[in-house]
């Protein structure tokens, strides 16, 4: 006799389903659906969400932040290996090679000015001309050139033409002069040139004096006068430089965290600050200052211009504290004197809405254009000192993680024990529909056992 063999059963159920096996069909399908998308999400932010965040976790950056002030903008240097900030962090090479420098300090005081008269505001600059911008207009790419976007007062000369493709000997070498001179002209009649140049490569090459241009758009100012900005200041007795305006003017006292550190019978008083929160008719409150430096009544009203201004603040010579507690002069409180700034560990997000081109524009402000320098905050780690980071918030890092990693892979197993439970409780008849097997006998007879095989 050989061993008994069983026929397997009929199927069952035809072509028939109850409601029960088409809402497990449907179930199925959509547990395979959210396996599929689950695993792709959990593959995707494990690169572009988890690994960032743990990177960022364990460099222990400390939450207060400190100052960073841009020494240099580098951008198109030769090492693009990592930048300070690139779109999108898996697509390597494919971001404008900008690498920005900054020297890193901590915090100055906060200072309130009380009992002022008005206190006046203008802008400032110590660049000298042959720093300034320029630009010349038969260069550059396509038919743009470099003088399409000329913007502001430019000091134009004629210079020898260079590029091969443009057919003519000259061309005009603009320098952008706004940061340091105010201009105005006029006709003999009084009234102001109304030609207008429209900058491209190929035109603009004749350009010869003063100019006032609206992104490209120029036209020359006749009988142009120039004067230098803050060159004849009319000082009191304190003086507040910031990267925006220089504030002066006069008044009896200042306080720092509620204690008095200056009051109008000591000598005049000047600083840097960073920031300026309120300025009111009688008082004025600033930030992050530092450099509080004190200076006879007579050498102080001497001070005529912008450039002696910062050379008191730089030289320091007679700090308002010796112990440095308010007003701190700058090097007392440099971490570092130069460093790489990046956005993020990486020095690149993810979020491919030109992120970077709005951080660029402003952490890359160096000065170049005679504006000062961008100051702004950034968080260092104590294990590292060849960079710091601008966006840090431990918090944040911490729920991107958990979300990051917790939702799709909760939803993976979850999704993948439903299909494995129904894989135990599903069938499929010869019609090649599902069948719940608990829910029918299997004997494809009404009930009855299947018939056995008998060995011959």
């Amino acid at each position: 006799m050989g061993k008994k063999k069983h026929e397997p059963p009929p199927p069952t159920g035809g072509l028939d389903q109850n409601g029960l096996e088409k809402r497990l069909c449907n179930c199925i399908c959509l547990c395979q659906l959210v396996s599929i998308l689950s695993g792709v999400a959990l593959l995707y932010l494990s690169v572009i969400v988890v690994s960032p965040s743990k990177q960022t976790l364990d460099a222990e950056f400390e939450s207060t932040p400190v100052v960073c002030t841009t020494l240099e903008n580098m951008r198109n240097s030769t090492n693009c290996s990592v930048l300070s900030c690139g779109e999108w962090c898996i697509s390597k090479g494919g971001s404008t090679c900008a690498i920005i420098h900054a020297k890193v300090r901590r915090e100055g005081s906060a200072v309130s000015f009380r009992d002022c008269d008005p206190v006046r505001a203008t802008f400032c600059s110590a660049q000298e001309y042959n720093q300034t911008q320029q630009f010349i207009c038969s260069e550059g790419e396509d038919k743009t050139g470099q003088c399409d976007a000329l913007d502001r007062f430019m000091d134009c000369k004629p210079i020898k033409n260079k590029a091969d493709d443009i057919k003519t000997e000259m061309t005009s070498l603009c320098r952008n002069i706004t940061a340091i001179r105010d201009c105005r002209g006029t006709k003999p009649d009084g009234t102001q040139e109304k030609e207008i140049h429209v900058c491209t490569r190929y035109t603009c090459n004749a350009l010869n004096g003063i100019y006032e241009c609206s992104t490209g758009n120029c036209k020359k100012l006749e009988n142009p006068t120039c004067v230098d900005r803050c060159s004849n200041l009319d000082m009191g007795n304190m003086a507040v430089v910031t990267p925006d305006l220089f504030h002066w003017g006069r008044c009896r006292s200042a306080f720092s965290n509620g204690t008095r550190i200056w009051t109008d019978q000591q000598k005049p008083l000047s600083m840097y600050c960073t920031r300026i929160r309120n300025v009111s008719a009688t008082e004025m409150e600033a930030e992050d200052c530092l450099n509080g430096t004190l200076m006879d009544a007579p050498s102080f009203r001497q001070i005529t211009n912008y450039k002696q201004m910062l050379g008191v603040l730089e030289r320091n010579e007679e700090p308002l504290f010796e112990d440095q507690s308010f007003l701190p002069s700058e090097k007392t409180v440099e971490i570092f004197n130069r460093t790489k700034v990046m956005i993020n560990v990486l020095g690149c997000v993810n979020t491919l809405r030109k992120e970077c081109t709005t951080w660029l524009a402003h952490k890359g402000r160096d000065g170049s254009e005679g504006m000062h320098p961008a100051v702004y905050p950034c968080f260092i780690t104590p294990h590292a000192t060849n960079y710091v980071i601008t966006d840090y918030d431990r918090q944040a890092t911490v729920s991107q993680l958990v979300m990051a990693s917790a939702v799709p892979s909760c939803l993976l197993l979850f999704s993948c024990f439903c299909l494995c439970l129904c894989g135990k409780t599903v069938g499929v008849n010869e019609f090649g529909l599902f069948f719940c097997k608990p829910c029918h006998k299997q004997d494809g007879d009404g009930g009855k056992e299947p018939a056995k095989l008998r060995a011959p």
